[in-house]
């Protein structure tokens, strides 16, 4: 057997090994979750809202998701583009609602008829795609914001 083969034959080993204990890790926590629902008297899911938190992480666990949480909302969740593209993408939504009230003759004809044209042009806004609200934004202010 060549040098490459063994190698690529002792990395799958590692890899089958690590998801043979990371599947047996799953199925001991899952029986220990339901020894504990169990445990608390269950029956019916009446019983599983009455009774509480039946399953929760570890200390270690908590602490460590805690810290992940931390990490996502800095450097994902609230990044500063995503912070200026969650701003423009409200911006849109904000225009095109002043705008169908301004002119509900801009709205399909099912919405414009309506009476409580507020609530119409909710429901209108929120059965549009993204794509289709940043050409109606642009159509009807003049805007290109996204």
């Amino acid at each position: 057997m060549r040098a490459m083969d063994c190698s690529r034959m002792a990395s799958l080993k590692r890899t089958m090994g690590g998801q043979r204990r990371a599947a047996s890790a799953s199925a001991g926590a899952a029986s220990r979750r339901a020894a504990a629902v169990a445990a608390a008297g269950v029956q019916s899911a009446d019983d599983v809202r009455r009774a509480g938190p039946l399953v929760r992480f570890s200390q270690a666990m908590h602490a460590q998701s805690a810290q992940l949480k931390q990490f996502l909302f800095a450097h994902l969740y609230r990044h500063p583009q995503v912070m200026h593209t969650t701003g423009q993408a409200k911006a849109v939504v904000r225009e095109l609602f002043e705008a169908y009230l301004a002119d509900p003759l801009e709205l399909r004809a099912e919405f414009a008829s309506r009476e409580d044209r507020h609530r119409a042009v909710a429901d209108y806004i929120a059965g549009m795609t993204d794509r289709f609200a940043l050409r109606e934004h642009e159509r009807l202010t003049g805007k290109r914001l996204l």
